[in-house]
């Protein structure tokens, strides 16, 4: 009897263990803030999600049970649609719906078609003012051109030098109580980049070493040392651009990287070093560049050169042939300036 009992105390234990780890990705998620005063792309926890995809699909997915909620009825205004295009407008703008709510990675979110006219949503963890926001706002397709490659190296060099300076004074600072926010990110990036930088240059030099002989560690010590110094030095000197990397004949960041970088230059000090009539803008989608998972980063002129008014329609169809056999492609028509 004292055996039997001696297992069930076991199994018992190990049940407790496995729940409580499987809870982990859980509560990883759900201690991070989740500020109302923010939009929702920009609260801690939609952060950490996107920062760390891993955890948040282990995560418990909270229905509008548990985790509150909206329930909201939108009503497509067919009568302020081209007659001819009215016969599939109810499923474009469930589409749209979908497609707005989906980017945010909302627990089990219903979206569902009722009647003829309308689309009934049921999104869990979002208050009404969120959803209204989300669902509600009127979409601006807008026409930039992106800057040449004269235009876009005097900016990273402007970047570069303003954060060396910013790195010579945050080495220099005595309390982090005194950092600005450009600072507080930058010491993480720089953080960051010289680990990495040093991991590297460790495993490099540690498998040569094993190849060399006793008589020439010196030499081997005296290259790693000299190595290390060199890439402290490039970083020292390029902060930013070091943190890039060339995507086609684009750049681009590692995903690893990209909130980092992203909030750096979100910061009001940073923004001030880009020239007014441009802007920085990042790729949605996540590319695989190799081994590595790249968001393109694009410099773009603040100005449209053209806005969606002056779209007449706008169709697509998948390529049948050649390369690109399966790609979608947007085909569209202008009126007027367009």
């Amino acid at each position: 009897m004292k055996r039997d009992n001696g297992w069930r105390i076991i199994l018992v234990l190990l049940v407790v263990i496995f729940s409580g780890w499987s809870l982990i990705p859980s509560i990883r998620v759900f201690s991070q803030a989740n500020e109302p005063e923010k939009p929702l792309k920009d609260r801690a926890r939609e952060v950490f999600k996107r920062s760390n995809p891993k955890v948040a699909n282990k995560a418990i997915n909270l229905g509008l049970d548990l985790a509150g909620g909206t329930h909201i009825i939108v009503e497509v205004m067919k009568d302020q649609v081209p007659e001819d295009q009215r016969h599939d407008v109810l499923d474009r703008s469930l589409e749209i719906v979908r497609n707005r709510v989906d980017q945010y990675g909302l627990s089990e979110p219903v979206i569902t078609k009722s009647g003829d006219n309308k689309i009934v949503a049921d999104l869990a963890g979002l208050d009404a003012e969120d959803s209204r926001r989300l669902i509600g706002a009127t979409a601006l397709l807008e026409f930039k051109l992106v800057v040449e490659a004269d235009q876009f190296s005097p900016v990273l060099k402007k970047l570069d030098d303003y954060l060396s300076r910013k790195k010579t004074n945050l080495n220099g600072a005595g309390s982090n109580d005194s950092l600005s926010a450009v600072e507080s990110v930058f010491g993480r990036v720089v953080e960051d980049s010289n680990a990495s930088a040093k991991d590297s240059a460790d495993m490099v030099m540690g498998d040569s070493s094993a190849l060399v002989s006793d008589s020439t560690s010196d030499t081997v010590a005296a290259a790693k040392t000299e190595q290390d110094s060199a890439m402290d030095d490039f970083i020292a000197s390029k902060p930013f651009s070091a943190k890039l990397m060339q995507v086609g004949s684009d750049v681009g960041v590692r995903e690893k990287d990209y909130e980092q970088l992203r909030n750096l230059l979100e910061t009001p000090e940073l923004r001030k070093q880009i020239p007014p009539t441009l802007q920085f803008l990042w790729s949605r989608e996540v590319e695989a560049v190799g081994t590595e998972k790249v968001r393109r980063l694009y410099l773009l002129k603040r100005r449209p050169e053209m806005t969606g008014k002056y779209i007449q329609d706008a169709t697509f169809n998948r390529v049948s042939g050649g390369i690109n056999a399966g790609d979608v492609e947007v085909e569209l028509s202008f009126k007027g300036l367009g």
